[in-house]
């Protein structure tokens, strides 16, 4: 009896550590899948009907939207499902889980550059960016079923079982893969206070001969778009500051809009980005991502934005709420504002 005890702890502490091992093991980006899943669930649990306004996006979205920001300067709450790498795929899922639990969404702000960039799980840096929708909604054998019927692969192994993927990836492991990331306790994106001056690409505005728009893209957007509108919710697209956009992509995200009929806010444009005063020698972190000064400025034009022309959002605010956002501004002005 003694033996078989033994032997079963034994075979427990190896289980568990099989799975500590691949857990360390998996690559990983500055912003990990478990605090994303930990953010996307205070923002899903948060049950009132005090929320109408999400947004979506990548990681160009994750950094510009702030949360506590908005609210700062309109008093609307509005919750920012973004994340590293979020592709169309993981937004639609992200998006149908969410409203399943709260059917007071009204207003979606949805992030277009997925039309053309492509985020494919089969190429390797991407895939674990495919994990932060997993570990956050309900239906992971749905979502995982999905990811194998888009792209011919079965996640399954890579997600529960990390360490068959990822064994050889010990000798370039970091000191980063063995701890958790701090400052949970708000739901506001990650902010970059890094300050690099850019400089347009020399690809800028111009036409790309070899340009291909992603067709996956297209149609994740599209069934976001339709989830939407059964839902009675409004899309609304947004095009943000990047150094690098091709005036095809440009044309395609609002030829894509016109179709959908849809409107769209394009940060690119001489106009928005005269008005907000976008400066490449403050408001970058790099070519492709505002720091937290730039997206201040993108977050108060969308504080102005809803409050404008959603003034309704303001009316009747909870005490519940409002204690919720005033302790993110807390937080986030403490953190960034020195």
């Amino acid at each position: 009896m003694k033996k078989l005890t033994k032997a079963l702890v034994f075979n427990l502490i190896l289980i568990v550590m099989i799975f500590s091992a691949g857990n360390i093991l998996r690559e990983k980006w500055e912003y990990k899948s478990d605090q994303y899943k930990f953010r996307y669930e205070k923002m899903k649990d948060f049950s009132n009907s005090d929320t109408k306004t999400l947004f979506l996006g990548s990681s160009g979205s994750f950094t510009a939207i702030n949360q506590a920001k908005i609210f700062e300067n309109s008093g609307i709450p509005v919750f920012s499902l973004a994340h590293n790498l979020q592709s169309p795929f993981a937004s639609y899922h992200l998006f149908e889980d969410y409203i399943k639990e709260n059917k007071d969404v009204k207003l979606l702000f949805q992030d277009i550059l997925g039309l053309t960039r492509e985020v494919n799980p089969n190429i390797e840096h991407h895939e674990t960016n495919f994990f932060y929708a997993l570990t956050a909604i309900d239906n992971k054998k749905g979502y995982i079923q999905g990811l194998k019927n888009e792209f011919d692969k079965d996640y399954t192994k890579g997600y529960y079982i990390p360490i068959l993927k990822y064994h050889d990836r010990w000798n370039r492991l970091k000191k980063e893969d063995f701890f958790e990331i701090e400052d949970k306790e708000e739901i506001t994106s990650f902010q970059v206070k890094k300050v690099k001056p850019v400089n347009f690409t020399p690809e800028y505005m111009k036409y790309d001969k070899n340009f291909k728009k992603s067709e996956v893209g297209e149609k994740y957007l599209t069934k976001i778009i339709n989830l939407a509108k059964s839902n009675d919710i409004e899309v609304i697209l947004y095009i943000l500051p990047k150094m690098d956009y091709t005036l095809n992509e440009i044309e395609e995200y609002h030829k894509f809009a016109k179709k959908h009929n849809l409107k769209i806010i394009d940060f690119t444009s001489e106009k928005l980005y005269t008005q907000l005063g976008i400066d490449t020698k403050t408001d970058f972190y790099d070519n492709a991502h505002l720091n937290y000064n730039g997206g201040k400025k993108i977050s108060k034009y969308f504080a102005n934005y809803i409050s404008t022309n959603y003034p309704e959002y303001k009316e009747n605010i909870s005490n519940e709420t409002k204690q919720l956002f005033e302790k993110e501004i807390e937080i986030i002005n403490r953190k960034y504002e020195k």
